[in-house]
């Protein structure tokens, strides 16, 4: 209900920084000294709690109570004062979870088991016990989700694949029909699922087989960022990308909303099925396995069943018992983390981070990279990596999914957990997009369609529509309304409307590749970024402009702007008076009907008016102009003797010519009486035809 002043540019960093400030002391009471330190630094009086929303500060101050009211009273519990909750502990359990499993015995192998840590510690010795992390947190009000069960995934591998009970501790399984069967490999397939046993052997191929790549993948998403985990490595690459695109504060403070509730809402929808489906982790599943001989094979001088796996720190692979499997993480701390297995919260925060990046800078292009030094390993120093290593990611999806693939070699999650997190996290990042272009416009709703990595087809309505392609081969198109249509990465076909009477204003960015884009009926703005693009504005006065590489635009009808920009570049006028421009590189320009300006700019361009009075202008390098008989009258300006050259169209010949001179020294070229073209400022010679 307050109305805020909107403060100006000079004023704006300030209520960003107060409000800022004033929720991070709320959220990490502990570090207020560092927060106060940096706004001093700053030269803002952190003392300053005015509500004066004519005043930056005022306008910080208030902003950040209005988010801190609503974020206290969210179900996250974060002040600690939920009767259900442990009383002053911010963030306790309110939902009353208590798990199936005692700590360190699996009573049903399907459900999650707390862990001792370290884990192979004698009962009475640990250091201490995991207990669930935040169980509520699934039910946490979002930001652009309807629910923290939304999108939630499919269920994960059962155990069995009839209608039973479990009991580890007794190797024994109650069917429905209240009879009891002994475990064993014998059932395998008719009352054990045999996929559950797969996902956990292929946990433990990949840890017999780590290479020093795989072991630092493992290790940097674990947090060798020096982050926190996954969603504050994903806010540090998005500095990356504002330092890589010069972003404003304007376009920062953009990013950073989206990409924080993007990662805010992958917590609620990751916590929300990890609550739902309990399900154990693989170091748990494989133990158990082993002790019921589903795993492995029986070796007699280890007396169980064996694996070959990863053995700890600086012993490489060895045959092990398969109830002493091990996680690749850090050495004595928890062997998993402390809460249930599916699905995987690294790949579905990594998901969501690299959807919003790649939907905010409109291409999935990244360039990040980390480098260790030989032996820098913290999980085996001095042994890994034997050289020095980088690992690099071209694009964000690469970086993504790597993440999600680190919990598989670290042996922290099943496949299914990864893939089916990197499906979660990407719907979430759609919708968190959604919503915050909805802020972002002022509270006006958005009609906003995103695609996935895949070959997608989107389709506007009859509202102003904001259609995402993302990478693949998609076909996005608008309505009948003034759209926004992204390409992204892939060679997509954009449609500014479905070739009705209506004349919306759309934008088309195909994004890279080589992407075909269509305006419409209204003043359409069409940029093919990088990639072979092929533009047609059709009809209205459209501003087509071709981006990197051999482009080929066509303004059709309408007075239209056509730039080619790089590349050598195809440009086609259409009908009406219209402009072309080539840009570096090697372009051709057609004017066609209408008077119109065609400029060269670097490169050998070559520049054909068409019909109608048309004016050429060369550019530095070797251009050639046409001249032929039809009706207009061209003026050609930047012309250099012995460089340029005046092409002769159709059935002209030089010999057809009369060249003359007027009193500006202008070489006027006429047939039979009627001037064709002037040449400014030059005086033509013979060798100046081709």
């Amino acid at each position: 209900g307050v109305i805020l002043t909107v403060p100006n540019e000079q004023h704006l960093p300030v209520a960003e920084a107060v409000a800022a400030a004033r929720v991070l002391v709320e959220l990490f009471p502990t570090q207020v000294s560092i927060f106060n330190a940096l706004m001093a630094e700053l030269g803002y009086d952190t003392s300053n709690a005015s509500t004066d929303t004519s005043t930056p500060e005022g306008i910080g101050n208030v902003s950040a109570e209005a988010l801190m009211t609503v974020r206290r009273n969210d179900g996250s519990n974060q002040l600690g004062t939920d009767p259900n909750g442990t009383a002053g502990v911010p963030y306790s359990d309110i939902s009353g979870y208590t798990p199936f499993n005692p700590v360190g015995d699996s009573i049903d192998i399907s459900r999650w088991t707390p862990e001792r840590v370290p884990i192979d510690s004698t009962p009475g010795t640990e250091i201490r016990q995991q207990s669930f992390l935040t169980p509520h947190w699934g039910n946490v009000t979002p930001f652009g989700l309807t629910s923290g069960s939304q999108f939630r995934p499919v269920a994960p591998e059962p155990f069995l694949l009839v209608d039973g009970t479990v009991n580890v501790s007794t190797g024994t399984i109650t069917l429905a029909d209240n009879s009891v069967v002994a475990i064993s490999p014998s059932i395998v397939g008719s009352i054990i699922n045999p996929a559950f046993i797969e996902q956990a052997e292929t946990v433990v191929s990949t840890s017999a087989t780590l290479t020093d790549e795989q072991k630092l993948i493992a290790e940097f998403w674990e947090d060798g960022g020096g982050t926190s985990f996954p969603p504050g490595t994903w806010m540090t690459f998005g500095q990356f990308v504002s330092a890589r695109d010069n972003h404003s504060l304007d376009q920062d403070a953009q990013l950073f909303f989206m990409l924080a509730n993007a990662e805010f809402d992958a917590s609620i929808a990751t916590w929300e099925a990890k609550a739902f489906y309990d399900y154990t982790r693989p170091v748990r599943a494989i133990r158990e396995l082993g002790t019921l001989g589903l795993i492995g094979e029986f070796n007699a001088s280890l007396g169980g069943f064996a694996i070959e796996a990863w053995a700890g720190p600086g012993l490489g692979t060895q045959t092990i018992l398969a109830t002493d499997f091990l996680t690749y993480q850090t050495p004595g701390g928890d062997p998993s983390p402390p809460f249930a297995e599916y699905v995987s919260g690294h790949s579905t925060f990594s998901a969501a981070g690299a959807t919003i990046l790649e939907l905010f800078s409109g291409s999935d292009t990244f360039g990040g990279s980390v480098s260790f030094n030989t032996g820098e390993s913290r999980f085996e120093p001095g042994v890994t990596p034997q050289s020095p290593l980088t690992l690099a990611w071209d694009r964000f999806s690469v970086a993504a999914d790597e993440g999600g693939i680190s919990r598989i070699y670290g042996g922290i999650h099943f496949e299914d957990g990864d893939f089916n997190g990197r499906s979660l996290g990407q719907d979430v990042a759609a919708s968190a997009f959604s919503q915050a272009l909805f802020y972002i416009n002022g509270g006006v709703a958005q009609n906003v369609s995103v695609g996935t990595r895949n070959a997608d087809s989107l389709v506007g309505t009859e509202n102003q529509d904001q259609l995402y392609g993302r990478s693949g081969r998609d076909r996005l198109l608008g309505g009948d309304n003034s759209d926004m249509l992204y390409g992204g990465d892939g060679n997509d076909i954009l449609r500014g409307d479905r070739g009705s009477e209506e004349s919306g204003r759309d934008s088309l960015w195909g994004g890279n590749g080589g992407d075909r884009l269509f305006g419409g009926n209204g003043a359409d703005t069409l940029m093919g970024d990088a990639g072979r693009d092929r533009l047609r504005g059709e009809r209205g006065n459209d501003a087509l402009f071709g981006g990197d590489d051999n482009d080929r635009l066509f303004g059709n009808q309408g007075d239209d702007q056509l730039r080619g920009e790089q590349g050598d570049d195809q440009l086609r006028g259409g009908s009406g008076n219209d402009r072309l421009v080539g840009g570096p590189g090697d372009d051709r320009l057609w004017g066609d009907g209408g008077d119109d300006l065609l400029q060269g700019s670097s490169g050998n361009d070559t520049l054909d008016g068409g019909t109608g009075n048309d004016i050429l202008v060369g550019g530095r390098d070797e251009d050639i102009f046409v001249v032929a008989n039809v009706p207009g009258f061209d003026v050609i300006r930047g012309f250099v003797s012995d460089v340029d050259q005046i092409q002769l169209q159709g059935s002209l010949s030089f010999a057809d010519l009369t060249l003359s001179q007027n009193q500006r020294g202008d070489t006027l070229i006429a047939v039979e009486g009627t001037v064709l073209a002037r040449v400014n400022g030059v005086t033509l010679l013979e060798s100046d035809f081709v």
